[in-house]
């Protein structure tokens, strides 16, 4: 132990620190390794200088998955079957309905029946 009374870390002071700032890394690396995102009907616009601009995302995904591309979640402790294989993250990003447009001010934003560009873009297909 310390016995120098100057509030200095005794042993067992530093042992706990580092187990907990060890414990703190494996739980921020189990949820960034099994995070997972779901976003759907994104319009992004943005309008000035006599013209607009914008992205469209009809939905986006990021999931993690195994080997195989199945859905799943990552233990890495539970399972140390391979450590080779355990070493890889796979993850899967799916997006579909993606678009960008530019448009002169002279289009407005919405026809005169009030479609959306979001919609005469899906109607283009």
């Amino acid at each position: 132990g310390n016995t120098s009374g100057g509030g200095g870390e005794t042993e067992g002071d530093s042992d706990s620190s580092s187990s907990s700032s060890s414990f703190t890394s494996r739980l921020v690396r189990r949820i960034i390794e099994n995070l997972q995102v779901e976003v759907e009907d994104v319009h992004v616009a943005v309008r000035g200088c006599g013209c607009a601009a914008g992205l469209v995302l009809g939905s986006l995904s990021l999931v993690t998955t195994d080997a195989d591309g199945n859905r799943t979640f990552v233990d890495r402790k539970a399972d140390p079957k391979d450590a080779i294989a355990s070493s890889f993250l796979y993850k899967e990003l799916l997006m579909s309905g993606l678009g960008i447009y530019l448009q002169n001010d002279d289009a407005t934003m919405t026809t005169n029946s009030g479609d959306s560009v979001q919609g005469r873009m899906l109607e283009a297909k």
